[in-house]
């Protein structure tokens, strides 16, 4: 057999599985579709059926054509708003979908880093703008920098197990004052100590604690 036959045997061959494998995946794709054509087919054969059948309905072929009428119109409509509710999803601003995302984490199992990209993403959600996450070492005490109505924050993250004491309150508005942020806060996954409490009024410190947490992930701004 010639190259060039050989050649053309294998392009056609080459051709046919790609042909299958596009309408395999077509098929995949549309699968829903047809279900739902299927089932409504079914629903106008049932309906109809009894109807040419039974001209005059009893009691018993009625409570029979609304059972078969009923069960694929009920998987239509439930396979439909399922679709309906993937459609609001892929639509939904990126924002919306990432507000999804942090309810469904939980934070006290998370490392210290790794908490301070969660408080970072939570405080994006909630209305602040150029959020940063400052380097691991030498932070001054600073883990996120945001601005929010054009005043600039400085925040230390602290996941504990433990209430929060006044270090953590010192640090903050310490590395407040080095990135010449106008306000210090501080955000814990547990709470504060009452001295810590008490030093962060003195000194204008923000708290977030586990409730301030628990708003900001059911709020969107």
């Amino acid at each position: 057999m010639k190259k060039s036959t050989i050649f053309l045997l294998s392009h056609n061959v080459n051709n046919t599985n790609k042909s299958i494998i596009n309408c395999s995946s077509w098929l995949k794709r549309h699968k829903r579709l047809y279900v739902k054509m299927l089932l409504i087919a079914f629903f106008f054969f049932f309906y109809f059926g009894f109807k040419a059948k039974f001209p005059s309905y009893n009691l018993h072929n009625k409570i029979v054509a609304v059972i078969l009428t009923l069960i694929p119109a009920i998987i239509i409509i439930k396979m439909t708003w399922t679709d309906i509710k993937r459609h609001h999803h892929k639509l939904m601003p990126k924002r919306l979908r990432k507000k999804s995302k942090l309810s469904s984490i939980n934070y006290d199992k998370l490392d210290g880093h790794t908490f301070e990209l969660f408080c970072a993403d939570l405080l994006k959600q909630n209305g602040f703008k150029n959020v940063i996450v400052t380097k691991r070492t030498g932070d001054q005490g600073i883990d996120i920098i945001a601005d929010k109505k054009g005043k600039k924050y400085g925040f230390q993250c602290k996941c504990y197990s433990k209430p929060v004491g006044n270090k953590a309150v010192q640090e903050a508005y310490a590395g407040a004052k080095y990135y010449d942020c106008r306000y210090a806060a501080v955000i814990t996954n547990q709470g504060f100590t009452k001295s810590a409490i008490e030093l962060s009024k003195k000194l204008g410190v923000i708290l977030y604690d586990r409730n301030v947490i628990e708003v900001l992930r059911n709020t969107l701004k």
